[in-house]
């Protein structure tokens, strides 16, 4: 498997500004360069996803961790950030309209399902505005355009905190002790033996 080799200037290809959105799933105001923005899950443990829709090991990996995902946030053991990490210029747009689907509605489930979805659009080299928006609405996709800047500031953010040069990367924070890992096998691992220790300790 060979990993993308990106640039963490990639992150800073968006122009914006406003300043916040009404969560749907809560109620609460959120800013757009707040964390909690893309982050989904209340447990105490901190996972940040590293990926690219066009990376094909990104592709591959993101259907296999989602159970365990899903597992670990609604028993609350994580706090898991989607990070879009962009190569190329469809990736922009892509990590765009992910955006305007969460700011449509923050929600943990559609955004496992927006991100197959897009997975989708790259698997058929969809790469023209206009096209992705037929296909995202095709699929039933609701989205609703906002000024990104804050958003991708706070992703660069992470981008450079962690050091990312490659996707697929997962950086895993257990009360302050980080482990990065890269490539689909040793994420989805490493995510696994998050489940795993939480039974142990439940037993």
């Amino acid at each position: 498997m060979h990993l993308k080799k990106i640039s963490i200037l990639f992150a800073v290809l968006f122009l914006v500004t406003l300043s916040s959105i009404v969560c749907a799933d809560s109620g609460v105001t959120v800013k757009k360069d707040d964390p909690l923005f893309l982050s989904f899950g209340t447990g105490k443990i901190t996972v940040r996803i590293y990926t690219d829709y066009f990376c094909p090991p990104c592709r591959a990996m993101e259907p296999k961790i989602e159970p365990v995902l899903t597992a670990l946030v609604k028993k609350n053991i994580i706090n898991v950030t989607f990070v879009d990490t962009p190569f190329s210029k469809a990736s922009v747009m892509y990590s765009r309209y992910f955006l305007y689907i969460m700011n449509e509605k923050k929600d943990f489930e559609l955004a496992l399902l927006a991100r197959s979805v897009l997975i989708g659009a790259s698997l058929e080299k969809i790469t023209d505005q206009v096209k992705l928006e037929e296909y995202l609405k095709n699929k039933g996709m609701k989205f609703k355009p906002f000024d990104t800047k804050p958003t991708f500031d706070m992703l660069n953010g992470y981008l450079k905190e962690d050091k990312i040069h490659a996707t697929p990367t997962c950086v895993i924070n257990q009360g302050g002790k980080v482990d990065q890992h890269s490539g689909g096998p040793e994420i989805l691992s490493a995510i696994e033996r998050l489940e795993q220790e939480t039974l142990k300790k439940q037993q």
